[in-house]
């Protein structure tokens, strides 16, 4: 009865242990010197942003509200959207051609999440 208990237990723990957070939708936009990671981040619980990579180097994190300004983390409760018009911006610097496939790495509290994106039109 008690090896019943303990391996309930060892079972709950680790199915609420921390997960990646899921990134969707995927898509860079050029911009000036660089371009813009555009997604939608779906967390299972509260985790932080803490980093981004790219094939050039480390990317910005920004807050857009109302002027962008680069901060270390980004937490998140629920999720959020990364884009152009949303509170959260990421960028990567760097030359990027029209239809180039690029690896990002998103280095978040839970783990590592790599993504594929493509660059689109601006």
């Amino acid at each position: 009865m008690r090896r019943a208990v303990l391996a309930a237990v060892a079972v709950t723990l680790l199915s609420s242990a921390a997960r990646p957070p899921t990134v969707m939708n995927a898509a860079l936009s050029p911009t000036t010197g660089g371009v813009l990671l555009e997604a939608s981040v779906s967390v299972m619980s509260a985790d932080t942003l803490l980093g981004v990579w790219g094939p050039v180097g480390r990317g910005k994190l920004m807050r857009c509200a109302p002027r962008c300004v680069v901060v270390q983390s980004v937490a998140m409760q629920r999720g959020a959207v990364l884009s152009r018009q949303g509170l959260y911006r990421v960028v990567l610097a760097g030359r990027y051609t029209r239809g180039q496939r690029v690896a990002v790495l998103l280095k978040f509290g839970s783990g590592l999440v790599r993504v594929d994106a493509l660059v689109g039109a601006s």
